[in-house]
């Protein structure tokens, strides 16, 4: 995932009430800025399994294991979340530690390990009020010479089903988030349709369920 590359990521919950209403401007949400539903989020950890259905047939893709933190860093309160993918499929992990200010989501670092074959790619990122760069410090870091300016702060993409959950959900929301771009190296609008993302507009592609424990793709 090319960290800075912006996407912008359109929250559209419930459908218009009349076609005669008037349609509010989406909600700009900037990195930096208090989420009033930031205590929402709570510690504790949640388990996804995420399988395909084809007919009769159940097939596991995935198990995701997703933990929130409230843990102290450099002396401050801050937000952690360690993840843990596990394919159903083929014999491949991935763990991402991410970290992030109290009340603003707005990430500090995000660290991803992605072991496959026996080979484990290491990739690690610092965001600074207008940079993202590589962990200097961080062992056998791939994108340890990484920098790029980013002129507009973004999200991290990795977590946007917790961030979601700090957002004020309700029918007729809408709002428009920067998040980086997609695995596929390209920036993409996301949207969030009800209950799931991605949505009518993108046919085939995963759709994570933002509530409950059971993901089907």
């Amino acid at each position: 995932m090319h960290i800075v590359a912006r996407a912008l990521l359109g929250v559209a919950l419930g459908l218009a009430v009349g076609a005669a209403s008037a349609q509010a401007a989406p909600v700009e949400v900037k990195v930096g800025q208090p989420l009033a539903r930031f205590g929402k989020i709570k510690p504790g950890v949640h388990r996804y399994l995420r399988y395909k259905q084809a007919g009769g047939t159940w097939t596991p893709a995935d198990i995701w294991t997703r933990e929130i933190r409230i843990e102290t860093q450099d002396g401050q309160p801050r937000l952690h979340i360690v993840q843990h993918w596990d394919s159903g499929t083929t014999p491949a992990a991935k763990t991402m530690n991410s970290w992030f200010e109290v009340g603003t989501f707005a990430p500090i670092t995000h660290v991803r390990r992605f072991t496959k074959d026996g080979q484990t790619k290491v990739e690690g990122y610092a965001f600074t009020a207008d940079r993202v760069v590589g962990l200097v410090d961080l062992p056998d870091n791939a994108a340890k010479t990484y920098d790029v300016a980013a002129p507009v702060r973004t999200f991290n993409f990795e977590t946007d089903t917790e961030l979601l959950q700090a957002l004020p959900l309700k029918d007729g929301f809408e709002a428009s988030i920067n998040f980086p771009a997609s695995r596929r190296g390209r920036p993409r609008a996301l949207p969030v349709q009800g209950d799931r993302l991605g949505g009518a507009d993108h046919p085939g592609r995963r759709q994570d369920r933002l509530l409950g424990d059971d993901h089907r793709l």
